[in-house]
């Protein structure tokens, strides 16, 4: 590289001499305009080692910081998720268990059962078929729904809702698009919600749910109404929607299998996950 910069450089100057046709003051300043360029082309390549020896110091700070990362994943995570698995089963022991039903069945589903106070934790393992859709309501005494989940598969979208002291449907989420969970047909997932007094909690789970192995905590949709009343019955309808349609009407829910039921558990208590 610095033969033909040399080269370049003579060869140029020669052109040069050759048109001055030997005036001392055309051949100074060629001599001054060569030493610029070459003093020039210097400060560029030690401003090019510099950047150079930034971005190999960058690079290295990288590969440090990635090392760290995975001797954390290959021994912290694994600590730090058993001691948060054994925390949540250790919940679910100290509260009573008021439903616990190994069902594997079809829709429809209704449950009812009573408590002292209204702070209770609910599981539902589900199963779904393509474009199958879905839709879960948690009444108070019977008849005031103050939770529904509607899921409509075929457009990948999510509602949770709820009626007002008016009776109005009020919607608090809507999940689509990006935000729909990674549920995919015939693979168990798992809604949980909580109601704590006003308060109503929901999470998707997918994936290994007996939380044997490390996984990203779903994301936590809550809501409060600041409507609170005191009641001891509760129940819970799980309907799959297209058993509602009309068009569905002759079909009974012993021929349907677009949604299936897999487990149920209620909580007579709180679970923080």
């Amino acid at each position: 590289m610095r033969r033909n910069i040399f080269a370049f450089a003579l060869v140029s100057l020669l052109c040069v001499l050759k048109q001055a046709d030997g005036r001392p003051d055309s051949i100074g300043e060629i001599v001054d305009s060569l030493k610029s360029n070459f003093g020039a082309l210097s400060s560029k390549r030690d401003q090019w080692f510099q950047n150079y020896n930034v971005m190999k110091k960058l690079a290295n700070a990288d590969q440090e910081n990635l090392n760290e990362l995975m001797l954390i994943s290959k021994l912290a995570l694994p600590m730090i998720w058993s001691l948060y698995s054994s925390e949540v089963e250790s919940q679910k022991k100290r509260h009573t268990v008021l439903v616990n039903e190994d069902l594997v069945r079809s829709l429809p589903y209704h449950r009812s059962f009573s408590l002292e106070y209204p702070f209770f934790h609910m599981e539902m393992t589900l199963q779904l078929q393509e474009e199958s859709d879905f839709q879960i309501e948690l009444l108070r005494d019977e008849s005031t729904k103050i939770f529904l989940l509607r899921i409509n598969y075929d457009d990948r979208r999510i509602v949770f809702s709820n009626l007002n002291e008016e009776g109005e449907n009020v919607e608090r989420f809507v999940l689509e698009e990006g935000d729909f969970p990674a549920i995919k047909p015939n693979e168990d997932f798992r809604v949980n919600f909580q109601v704590a007094d006003d308060c109503t909690f929901v999470s998707f789970w997918v994936g290994d749910l007996s939380l044997e192995t490390p996984m990203p905590l779903p994301a936590k949709h809550h809501w409060c109404s600041k409507v609170y009343h005191h009641s001891t019955s509760y129940s819970i309808n799980v309907m799959d929607l297209k058993q509602m349609d009309s068009s569905h009407e002759s079909e009974s829910a012993e021929d349907n299998h677009d949604v299936k039921l897999m487990f149920a558990t209620i909580y007579g208590g709180l679970i923080l996950q």
